[in-house]
């Protein structure tokens, strides 16, 4: 079996963000698509072992940011590789609270949208949380990162913890 061939399969980058009891949390990911239009509803997959995993399972609630190509390689590091167990990554990152009080990242987002999780699957190691959309904007213009593009013309790298992470 080639499963080099699952790198064929097209993913952006987000930040998928959190709250629970007053704190905040954010995080990159990449598994993320819309599923339903009637309701309007988007799925994303997460590591157990991420603190905005917690934040989500304790809150029912999720922002996501789409991210521009013109993120910096700082931004994808700080809130991809470090941990908000022991870094608070929103000190450094400019945000606005949803309407559910959920962080919404503005830095390098072209748009958001706000969830409330009214599904979920045990999918392993990963959790697959699927949400209606309670609120959503545009913040600005532009195009869309995709895991290729970071890949490449970024010269990223993914945690090893990343479902897209290939050996």
């Amino acid at each position: 079996m080639d499963l080099t061939v699952l790198g064929d399969l097209s993913y952006g980058v987000y930040v998928i963000g959190s709250s629970y009891e007053n704190k905040v949390n954010a995080m990159i990911a990449s598994i993320l698509f819309q599923v339903t239009y009637k309701p309007t509803m988007i799925a994303f997959s997460i590591n157990k072992k991420n603190l905005t995993h917690k934040y989500i399972e304790l809150s029912k609630k999720a922002s996501i940011s789409v991210l521009s190509t013109n993120v910096s390689m700082e931004f994808i590091d700080l809130l991809g590789k470090k941990s908000g167990k022991y870094v608070d990554k929103l000190s450094y990152c400019n945000f606005k609270r949803g309407i559910s009080g959920v962080p919404i990242i503005t830095d390098f987002a072209l748009s958001f949208f706000e969830l409330k999780i009214t599904k979920k699957a045990d999918l392993g190691s990963t959790t697959l949380f699927i949400g209606d959309i309670i609120d959503s904007g545009r913040i600005k213009k532009g195009v869309p990162l995709n895991v290729q593009d970071f890949l490449k013309i970024k010269s990223g790298s993914l945690p090893d913890s990343a479902p897209l992470k290939r050996d």
